[in-house]
Formats: C-alpha cells, sequence, structure tokens
C-alpha cells in the first residue's frame, strides 16, 4: 500500500472552516501521481507515449471533519488491473484511495 502524508493548509480550508471538498480531491490527485510517478511514469515518460492518466469515477464518503494543521494521511491500493480496453488502446488501473485524519 502507497502512503503520502499531507498537513491541511490555510487553503485548503472552507467557509465552515474545515477541510474543504476540493481539497479532499486534490490530496488524492497528489498521491495518485506520486504513486505512478514513483512506479517509474513521470510525465516525461507519459508524455512519451503520448498518454496519460485520466479519472474516470471518483467518489467520497465523509466520516469525520479534518481542520487546519491537522496532519492527515492518504493511502492507495491498486485494487484491479485492466490490461487492454481495445477502443481505448489503454491500460486501466483501478485504484482505492483512503484518508485517515
Amino acid at each position: 500500500m502507497y502512503t503520502k502524508q499531507f498537513e491541511i493548509r490555510w487553503s485548503d480550508v472552507d467557509a465552515n472552516r474545515h477541510l474543504a471538498n476540493s481539497a479532499y480531491t486534490n490530496f488524492m490527485s497528489h498521491t495518485r501521481m506520486g504513486f505512478l510517478i514513483e512506479q517509474g511514469f513521470t510525465m516525461k515518460e507519459l508524455a512519451t507515449y503520448n498518454i496519460g492518466p485520466v479519472v474516470f469515477y471518483e467518489h467520497m464518503h465523509y466520516f469525520k471533519e479534518a481542520f487546519l494543521g491537522q496532519p492527515i494521511t492518504v493511502s492507495l491500493e491498486v485494487s484491479d488491473l485492466v490490461k487492454t480496453v481495445p477502443f481505448l488502446n489503454s491500460i486501466i488501473i483501478f485504484i482505492t484511495i483512503k484518508v485517515k485524519i
């Protein structure tokens, strides 16, 4: 399992003084790209083959609020892999991402 640590910044907080919905998405995206880069799929490598990551579906369940300055851990696990999709000529990786507060 791949994990990444973050601290909630001022720019991550919404008017209700807790972690904004968009910040969750940004932390998940940053974790996803960190994972791909560590597996050798850098932006330069992806550009070489004229490919890039595409998010088909994201869904969040909120269980606990998070606040400014609080550390959070985002974990990523590859849950499935589809090797070829004929009309896309691609590999699809199903990833489960969890945020621990």
